[in-house]
């Protein structure tokens, strides 16, 4: 089992509404002592596409996803992966994926991604059965349990039980770390609680059916500090801060760690004969 108390640099990744870095380690640059990273992961560098005029097939395929939300059908869905959350991949789904949110009982949301959801409150959905769950799910929950102070042991008791259901539920499960709450930029408790339960969540990868991506290193930097860029800096309906929500920059970086991790995963599945082949004693 991976170590996760220390700082480390690994070679691959490994594995809410809320209140509606990324450096790749180079050189003899060292490592900040607080907040100590879990893994590092280096996403992908990815060519921005041309602009292109909005086809009949782009037009046709927003509206299908909007019925599709309202129809109650597997949504948002990522590369085959239906995502679980709160508003942070609420609006990575708005934002990079077109996907429309809709309002229910007075809070918004698109599927199992809630704008406002604790990690008791998913696992409640899930059990009620709200929504179909697909055999693969993306998990990424817990930001608004550090905004409202939920007990840790609390949290680390729901994220327990919720992953057992998934697991009877689920073929393929993928975690994300929980990124900083940068307006507690400065609170040293949350820094530790953030550490410890993503180290927590760090502690369920078994390679193969729970892999987990360190969203959270990604947005901290070498002065130990939150790398504002990829944070919303105020809500704009009614106007206050915010500092709690990734921008776009931020789910862009978001996309590039689950892209990293599907095209590694398509490069070891590929790479599963040959080494078989070559080392027919060792097992891969």
């Amino acid at each position: 089992m991976l170590d996760f108390s220390l700082p480390r640099v690994a070679t691959k990744t490994v594995g809410g509404e809320i209140e509606d870095n990324v450096d790749s380690r180079l050189g003899s640059k060292k490592y900040p002592k607080t907040p100590e990273r879990l893994l590092l992961s280096t996403p992908k560098c990815a060519s921005t596409p041309g602009k292109r005029k909005s086809s009949w097939n782009d037009d046709h395929n927003r509206v299908k996803r909007a019925k599709t939300t309202e129809n109650n059908s597997i949504v948002p869905l990522y590369e085959d992966y239906q995502l679980l959350g709160d508003s942070q991949l609420m609006r990575f789904s708005e934002q990079l994926l077109s996907f429309k949110s809709l309002y229910s009982d007075g809070i918004r949301r698109i599927g199992y991604c809630v704008s406002g959801q604790k990690i008791d409150e998913l696992k409640k959905r899930l059990l009620k059965g709200e929504f179909e769950i697909h055999k693969n799910v993306i998990l990424l929950i817990g930001t608004n349990d550090f905004i409202q102070k939920t007990d840790y042991q609390v949290m680390c008791s729901s994220y327990t039980q919720l992953l057992q259901f998934l697991k009877l539920k689920c073929s393929k499960i993928i975690l994300m770390t929980v990124p900083p709450v940068a307006k507690f930029e400065s609170d040293k408790k949350h820094w530790k609680l953030l550490q410890q339960f993503n180290q927590f969540i760090g502690s369920f990868i078994d390679g193969d059916f729970v892999n987990v991506i360190d969203l959270c290193s990604i947005f901290i930097s070498y002065s130990n500090t939150v790398s504002m860029d990829y944070y919303e800096k105020q809500y704009i309906k009614p106007a206050r801060p915010d500092l709690i929500h990734l921008n776009k920059k931020g789910f862009m970086m978001l996309r590039f760690m689950l892209d990293t991790h599907f095209l590694e995963a398509n490069i070891n599945n590929l790479m599963k004969p040959l080494k078989k082949k070559l080392f027919p004693d060792n097992s891969f």
